[in-house]
């Protein structure tokens, strides 16, 4: 965790029971962006949810993207994909 937050400032901490088991999240601001880190009681990274520009993505990312965005009205929008820009085995 103290590498995920080097340089990150905490905008808060948070508990939740997902599917039954507690975890806990805490939400960052990093570079410009946000992160979320889910840890387990245990101490266990569970997930990083991380904000990503558009120039930063891998272009077999940014090709999905095109394919899947949808117009919102000039709202933000989430697409869930994998690194190489498929469908993820568990979406969020």
């Amino acid at each position: 965790m103290d590498q995920l937050s080097q340089g990150a400032t905490v905008r808060g901490y948070f508990s939740e029971t997902e599917d039954g088991k507690l975890q806990y999240e805490v939400s960052l601001t990093a570079g410009g962006h946000t992160k979320d880190v889910t840890i387990a009681p245990g101490g266990t990274i569970n997930e990083i949810e991380e904000e990503v520009f558009p120039d930063k993505l891998p272009s077999s990312v940014r090709e999905a993207r095109q394919k899947t965005q949808a117009t919102t009205g000039g709202k933000k929008s989430e697409i869930q994909v994998e690194p190489d820009g498929g469908n993820l085995a568990h979406p969020e």
